[in-house]
């Protein structure tokens, strides 16, 4: 995959934008600065943005874009993902502290 993707790491920005389009019906603020262009233009390639139709647009969606059922989904992975837990262990023992 290409941008925003880069090896295991995703850009703050990309997640940013698809828990918008996974949970909103408008258009992401400011839209059309560069980054925010190529991160979207990406997720139409992906599958995680689709253009809005007319159908969606007389139920009351605002946006130009509109979020997927793989974009919702993918959110809804990000969501379920843990924090990580930090723990100091003594290296002698191995006994967690």
């Amino acid at each position: 995959m290409s941008f925003p993707y880069h090896k295991q790491n995703v850009c703050p920005l990309a997640i940013d934008i698809a828990v918008h389009y996974a949970t909103c019906c408008d258009d992401f603020p400011n839209l059309w600065s560069p980054a925010q262009v190529t991160i979207i233009k990406q997720f139409a390639l992906q599958g995680l943005v689709q253009l809005t139709s007319d159908e969606q647009k007389k139920a009351g969606w605002t946006g130009k874009w509109i979020g997927t059922d793989k974009c919702r989904a993918w959110v809804n992975l990000i969501c379920k993902t843990p924090f990580p837990i930090e723990m100091w262990v003594d290296p002698r023992t191995e006994e967690i502290l």
